[in-house]
Formats: C-alpha cells, sequence, structure tokens
C-alpha cells in the first residue's frame, strides 16, 4: 500500500518522538522503583503512554494503541491506589518498555518483532492487575477499538521546531567555512598592508565585525547541538538494575551533573565507552553484599557518574566504591600474556595503562559481561577518536575512577600552528603544557634508542617530527619544543617554529583521503594551505619511555 507524503512526514515525526518517549518512560520505570512519591513519576509514565497511543491511532497503528491502552489501564490501578509500586509492578513495567522498543525497531527499521514477546507482556500485565485469577488464554493482541480518553493539559514548555540532522550538519559545515574564509580574509589584509597601508587600516574595522560576526554565528551553530547528557547517563540505569538482579549484588547509580551540555554527535560516540566502564565497574569493581559488610562498606555498592565543564572542555567521571585496582595482579596478568617483559618494573601509571591493552583481562574465565579482553582498549580508541583523554585512579579497597576528558564538540578546536620544514601542522591547544627554545646540551639518550628532554629534572621523551613524517631538515636558528599531554603521559615535539594560535576547522582525513598515522585529521589555512592535525595521543602513547 502506497503512502501519501503527508503519511510519510507524519511517520517520520511521531517515530522521533516515539523514540524520546520511550526513553523518558524506562527512565521514569526506573525513578518509580523506591520513589517515596509515586504519584507525580505515575503521572509522567502515563501521559508519555497516553501520547504513543494516540500517535498510534491516528497513524492506524492499533496493535501499537492497544498495547499502550493496556499499560495506562495497570498505571491507573497504581495511580488510584488499588495496585502497590512493587518489585514485580517495575518488573512488568519494563519489559512492556522493552516491547515499546521491538514496536518502535519493527517500524523504523523494518526489523520484525516477536508477538510472543507482546503476548507474554499482556499476560505478565494481566496477572499484576488480577494475582489471584489465572487468565485462561493469551490475551490476543487485536482486540476491540481503543476508547480515546482526553489527555491531561500539557505543561507550558518553550516552542520547539524538529530539523533533520543532515540540514544540522550542513549548517556546522557552512559555520566552518565562514571561519576558514575569515582567516583569508585577514591573511589578504595582511598581504595589502605591504601595498597600500592606509587601505588596510580602513579595512580592519570591517575585519574586526566579520570576526565578530563570524565567531557568534559559530558559537550558536554550536549551541543548537548542544544537549544535555543526562538522558544518556540516565539510559544505564535499567544495565545496573538488570546486571544487579542477575548477580545478586547491591548497586546503585548514582547521576551527578546531568545537565551538563555535549555535541550530540559526541554525546552519541561516547555512550558505548561509559557502557564499557559502567560494566566494568560492576563487574570487576563492585563487591559482593557479603564481602563488602566483611570489609565494613554498607552491602550496597554505588557507581557514581559525574559530568561537568572545565576551561572549555567536558569532564565525565565513572567512579566506584569497590575494591580498587590489584596492581600486581594486573601486572602478572601482563607479563603472562605477554604485553610486557618478564623483568619489566613499571609506575602505577604504567601497570593502570595496561588496562587499555588490547587482548588484556585478569579473568580467568568467561562471563556474559568479561573476561574476553576485549571493552578497555574498545574505549581508549573511542575516546581518542573523539580527540578525547581518559585517566584512571584507584585507591585499594576503595574504588577506582576512570577520568574521561573530551572537547565540546568535534568541529571546532583551538590549534597551535607550527612549522616543521615546509609542512604546517596543528597542534591542539588543550594538550599544549609549555614551549621551551630548544637546547642540544638537554637532549639525553637512552640505550643508544629513545631520546629524552631533561626539563628541570623531568626527562620526557622527544619526536623530531620531521623524522617522524620523513621531511627533509631544514636549517632553523632557533627550532623549539612542545611540551604536549596526554593520558598523563608527556612528550616533547622538535618544531622549527611556532607561528600562530588561531581557531580552525576540523575535516576527517579519512573520509576525504587515507587514515595517517599520528594524524587526526586536517584543517584549511588562511592562505588556502592544507595544516595537518596532530595526534597527540597517539604520538605520547608511542613514543613514552617506559
Amino acid at each position: 500500500m502506497t503512502t501519501t507524503p503527508w503519511e510519510q512526514e507524519a511517520r517520520s515525526f511521531f517515530l522521533v518522538e516515539l523514540a524520546e518517549l520511550i526513553a523518558n518512560a524506562e527512565r521514569e520505570v526506573l525513578v518509580l522503583e523506591g520513589a517515596s512519591d509515586p504519584a507525580a513519576h505515575v503521572n509522567i509514565l502515563f501521559r508519555a503512554f497516553h501520547t504513543i497511543k494516540g500517535g498510534a491511532g491516528m497513524l492506524g497503528w492499533q496493535e501499537l494503541a492497544h498495547y499502550t491502552n493496556r499499560m495506562e489501564n495497570l498505571l491507573s490501578l497504581v495511580r488510584n491506589g488499588t495496585l502497590a509500586v512493587s518489585s514485580r509492578v517495575i518488573s512488568v513495567l519494563l519489559e512492556s518498555v522493552d516491547c515499546l522498543k521491538g514496536f518502535y525497531q519493527e517500524a523504523s527499521n523494518q526489523i520484525p518483532f516477536a508477538k510472543e514477546a507482546i503476548q507474554k507482556s499482556l499476560l505478565a500485565m494481566e496477572q499484576c492487575q488480577n494475582p489471584t485469577v489465572e487468565p485462561p488464554s493469551v490475551p490476543s493482541v487485536t482486540a476491540p477499538p481503543v476508547v480515546e480518553k482526553p489527555a491531561p493539559a500539557p505543561e507550558h514548555h518553550e516552542a520547539t521546531i524538529r530539523v533533520g540532522i543532515n540540514k544540522l550538519n550542513l549548517l556546522v559545515n557552512l559555520a566552518g567555512e565562514a571561519v576558514t574564509n575569515h582567516s583569508r580574509l585577514r591573511n589578504v589584509v595582511r598581504r595589502l598592508e605591504e601595498v597600500d597601508e592606509a587601505l588596510a587600516e580602513s579595512l580592519l574595522p570591517i575585519l574586526d565585525d566579520n570576526e565578530r560576526i563570524t565567531r557568534a554565528l559559530q558559537e550558536q551553530v554550536n549551541t543548537i547541538r548542544m544537549i544535555p547528557i543526562g538522558s544518556t547517563l540516565n539510559s544505564f540505569q535499567r544495565m545496573v538494575r538488570d546486571y544487579a538482579r542477575q548477580s545478586g549484588k547491591e548497586i546503585r547509580l548514582q547521576v551527578v551533573g546531568g545537565e551538563t551540555e555535549l555535541d550530540k554527535e559526541v554525546i552519541e560516540r561516547v555512550s558505548g565507552p561509559l557502557k564499557h566502564l559502567i560494566r566494568n565497574a560492576m563487574d570487576h569493581g563492585i563487591e559482593s553484599a557479603e564481602e563488602r559488610v566483611a570489609r565494613k562498606k554498607p552491602p550496597q555498592g554505588t557507581i557514581q557518574l559525574r559530568a561537568q565543564h572545565v576551561k572549555g572542555l567536558v569532564f565525565i567521571e565513572v567512579s566506584d566504591d569497590g575494591r580498587g585496582l590489584d596492581e600486581a595482579a594486573i601486572l602478572a596478568s601482563a607479563k603472562s600474556k605477554g604485553l610486557v617483559a618478564a623483568d619489566s618494573k613499571l609506575s602505577p601509571d604504567e601497570i593502570r595503562q595496561l588496562l587499555f591493552q588490547p587482548g588484556f583481562s585478569t579473568r580467568t574465565t568467561v562471563s556474559d559481561i568479561s573476561g574476553r579482553g576485549v571493552g578497555l582498549d574498545v574505549v581508549k580508541q573511542e575516546v581518542t577518536a573523539l580527540h578525547g583523554d581518559i585517566v584512571i585512579r584507584s585507591q585499594p579497597g576503595e574504588g577506582t575512577t576512570f577520568l574521561v576528558q573530551l572537547p565540546l564538540t568535534l568541529a571546532i578546536i583551538d590549534g597551535m600552528l607550527v612549522r616543521v620544514a615546509d609542512q604546517i601542522f596543528t597542534i591542539p591547544l588543550l594538550s599544549v603544557v609549555e614551549s621551551l627554545q630548544s637546547e642540544d646540551h638537554l637532549v639525553k639518550s637512552i640505550h643508544g634508542r629513545q631520546e629524552v628532554v631533561d626539563v628541570r629534572g623531568e626527562y620526557i621523551p622527544l619526536v623530531r617530527l620531521h623524522r617522524r613524517f620523513n621531511l627533509p631538515p631544514t636549517p632553523c636558528e632557533h627550532p623549539v619544543w612542545i611540551i604536549v599531554e596526554s593520558t598523563g603521559r608527556k612528550c616533547c615535539l622538535l618544531v622549527d617554529e611556532m607561528i600562530d594560535q588561531q581557531t580552525v576547522v576540523i575535516k576527517s582525513v579519512e573520509e576525504n583521503f587515507i587514515p595517517i598515522n599520528d594524524i587526526t585529521g586536517a584543517t584549511i589555512l588562511g592562505d588556502g594551505t592544507l595544516s595537518l592535525i596532530l595526534d597527540i595521543a597517539g604520538l605520547t602513547s608511542q613514543h613514552h619511555a617506559s
């Protein structure tokens, strides 16, 4: 059956709304469990299911409309006090949310949804409402038409409009091009000063106004893409609850700073790494209730997710109050797997970094959640791909914290431009610790292989960029050392010259060319030339002295 353009548009808008309503409903069900005043949460759930029922009825999706009507019936009993909020009721509601996810997947991706799951859920609802009565048969999902009830008066919110992500991405790209063009204009005015200084000076106010407008446009466009991270962080509540029930551990997830805003793309891509970190905390960090009591801890373990803005960055902490890291066991496992030499002596920080090695695990058996050596290495790769950083802190017997540092957006960064031979590189400014005039007598060699620089008693690995990228060495009177840092590790980059600091628009090298080791992107400079953006995490990891 063909659909009209209006029906296609209505379907698209409803699916977007349905995804949001399902996510909100799952969060409210989890909050409802243990809430001192459940009425408000029940009302929010009722409105969500009623909205889904109305949209489904409008589109002729009677199966979904009937299903949400049955969910309303169950919530009505809770709302009027006939049915108490119990663990069983919560489980039935969560199972119902899972069925709504199945409806959504079938409607949006054409993935068939098992009808047995719907029938099982409807049967659970019936038994929950009538615990003393065993239904003679599984209710059919093709029930009589739904009788619509008037929806509660909507709450007042700021007017919004839905915009396709492709249109938004195009707007971000155009704002980036405006930033690049402004840099080119400023470069033209600088060259004009050599020919007509008076004309160049007359253009400076216009150029300054253009810079102000361009930067304001860039900031506003970036703001449009910013969304609170709370919905993503709260979505892990279900995963923690399910794991706790399965493992027998007592665990609660505490979310702090959910109002912190981050670029939509960054949030989507960091969701997977955060899930790995939470699973790692549940399985490796939090002890059983008996073990915690024996250690004079509360029987319930706590995992905290904390997000906050600090100096143009977003920091996300995943911390637990569990057993902490066993550094001796980590080192022994790494040696047994051949990840480090048998006679290696590593610092505590270097031992913790072994957790990010591919294939590393301290588990001797494989479970549904861990033991395969896959997880934290993926976390490190994903965070690095987002131009971020990750640091581990741990105290034996007290817990472990993974600190993830991310940029607010992937589109634009502040960079330091440096020259190596005839090539201009961009160093992300947030990775720069300091710059120093190079002095040859401070360069030492370790075992005739790795060069290090003595910076006020601290030995930092030296990376000669012209060697790293096979560039011809050029005579330079005053080469410069740029000290950079990532994941708590530093390295010293030798460059011919520091040129400037400016805001640059990041373009993917892989999408437009081929992957290049130790390069994380590229940007177009004001004179039209290409500048490669250095991958500081890769450089520091590769050249760090062990």
